[in-house]
């Protein structure tokens, strides 16, 4: 990203794919993964939400949590983090796996804002529907995570629910 791009982004103002932080906190989890199950986006910590500078500054620590925190949620995922100017910026790509989870639930953007999806245990079109792919594209993605152990189904196919496997 480029200065100039920077500057249109902030000017543009959070919205579905930028987020705006002050500073780091670990619920910045559920922003990475509300981006991968939506386009993508922009996290712009140092950033507050009357689209002013405040700073912050990128240290191998803080580069290392980042980049921890998407790799531990379900299905893992990449987060690509860089300084520019005063501004830490941490681009998360969308998800090719969907749907994505971290310790908190499930998130998708929605506008400028992050929601959690209250219940996992819809139908794949109610799935579908909540993060704007199609059923058919839900249904793989489930049959992906239950190969790979990583999602179950507890109960019958009508009354039961998806449940995130532990290991």
């Amino acid at each position: 990203m480029k200065p100039e791009e920077l500057t249109f982004l902030i000017t543009q103002g959070e919205g579905l794919t930028v987020e705006f932080k002050e500073r780091f906190t670990l619920k910045i989890d559920e922003d990475i993964i509300a981006f991968a199950n939506t386009r993508g986006g922009f996290i712009l910590l140092g950033v507050n939400d009357a689209r002013e500078i405040t700073g912050e500054t990128l240290t191998n620590e803080l580069k290392g949590r980042i980049i921890s925190l998407a790799r531990n949620c379900k299905p893992q995922l990449e987060a690509f983090v860089s300084q520019l100017e005063n501004v830490v910026v941490v681009e998360v790509p969308e998800g090719t796996e969907k749907p994505h989870s971290c310790a908190s639930g499930y998130f998708r953007r929605l506008d400028g804002a992050t929601q959690k999806l209250s219940k996992l245990n819809s139908s794949a079109s109610g799935i579908a529907q909540s993060l704007g792919i199609s059923a058919r594209a839900v249904e793989k993605h489930l049959s992906n995570l239950k190969k790979k152990g990583m999602l179950k189904r507890v109960g019958s196919d009508k009354g039961g629910h998806w449940e995130v496997a532990k290991k």
